[in-house]
């Protein structure tokens, strides 16, 4: 649910390229891509069950590997 509500609203601030003066894009566009990197680990911690900020202190280490974004 989070990932799908994560999407939506990457994919609404995607939609103003090109609708919002360029100037306004051209501060927009940074955050975009950023939001872009975290997308795919976003995805897989909520596809392992970990939720942010969860003590994970008790249980079993888990591994995420997330690529480095430019």
């Amino acid at each position: 649910m989070i990932t799908e509500k994560f999407d939506a609203a990457l994919n609404d601030l995607g939609s103003l390229a090109g609708t919002v003066p360029s100037d306004v894009w051209e501060r927009l566009s940074p955050i975009h891509a950023q939001l872009r990197g975290i997308q795919e680990p976003l995805a897989e911690m909520e596809r392992l069950g970990i939720a942010p900020g969860q003590d994970l202190s008790g249980s079993r280490p888990r591994q995420i590997i997330c690529d480095e974004v430019d």
